[in-house]
């Protein structure tokens, strides 16, 4: 599995076979591939955005 470079959500954080391996600034890509993210939010698996923001929130297109 490659690994991918989130950039600037944030910070830039690096994923190796699905496993976060690094979080900071300027990360130095290294060869993954690189998602420009700035100016996005970057949460992890288990939390969702509609009870961080508290009003309903399409995620996977549905009404939540």
């Amino acid at each position: 599995m490659a690994d991918t470079l989130i950039r600037g959500a944030p910070r830039d954080v690096l994923v190796r076979d699905g496993i976060v391996k690094a979080v900071g600034t300027g990360l130095p890509p290294g060869g993954a591939d690189v998602v420009e993210a700035t100016g996005q939010v970057l949460l992890p698996g288990l939390v969702t955005a509609t009870f961080l923001r508290g009003r309903p929130t399409v995620l996977d297109g549905t009404l939540r």
